[in-house]
């Protein structure tokens, strides 16, 4: 489970360090979210963009305005389970500008008509996050990690041993025996139970 940390910065070139440092202490690039100033854009429209991040509505208006006002910059992490101290530390070390907002490290669920599984999970929407699971749950991606998800899992490869499932719980192959449950519970089979 994912906690979802806001702070505001006086400008991106401190968004940006943060945002380095992030990724330095291994939080995904989809994880993070940054928002500024953008030429013709008006708080609305900045508010509905960090609210992508899963910011609630009403801290997404107050930070829209500062942004607006002065060009400040939002940054929203979604921190993996166990990382939402470290993130803050870091978010911290930068010298955030209070906002006047109790920042809490998980907002209220942001609900989503039009995609209520998602809002329910806090994923984003798969048009936007090509890899929702993986950022969701702080877990590395396949194709861009050179360990394997069964190691990541620390299961058995499936090519060095044909039943991984079977031999991690102990439990019969189904091929060598049809009736697995009611051998291993010694239990008549239904077929042959009279009533």
């Amino acid at each position: 489970m994912t906690q979802i940390v806001t702070r505001m910065f006086a400008s991106q070139l401190v968004a940006d360090d943060v945002t380095a440092t992030l990724q330095k202490s291994r939080i995904v690039k989809e994880a993070i979210f940054v928002t500024g100033p953008e030429q013709g854009a008006d708080e609305d429209a900045i508010a509905k963009e960090i609210m992508q991040g899963f910011v609630m509505k009403s801290h997404a208006l107050v930070y829209a305005e500062k942004v607006v006002a002065d060009g400040s910059v939002v940054v929203t992490v979604h921190a993996p389970f166990g990382m939402a101290a470290r993130v803050i530390e870091i978010l911290e070390s930068y010298h955030p500008i209070d906002v006047g907002l109790n920042e809490e490290t998980t907002p209220l669920l942001t609900w989503d008509d039009s995609a209520p599984f998602s809002s329910t999970l806090r994923f984003a929407l798969l048009s936007n996050d090509p890899t929702p699971f993986s950022n969701f749950w702080g877990m590395p991606l396949l194709v861009d990690s050179l360990v394997s998800m069964s190691a990541y899992l620390r299961m058995p490869m499936l090519s060095d041993n044909p039943t991984p499932l079977s031999t991690s719980i102990n439990a019969p192959i189904l091929l060598n025996n049809p009736t697995p449950l009611s051998s291993m519970f010694k239990l008549p089979l239904l077929t042959n139970m009279k009533s």
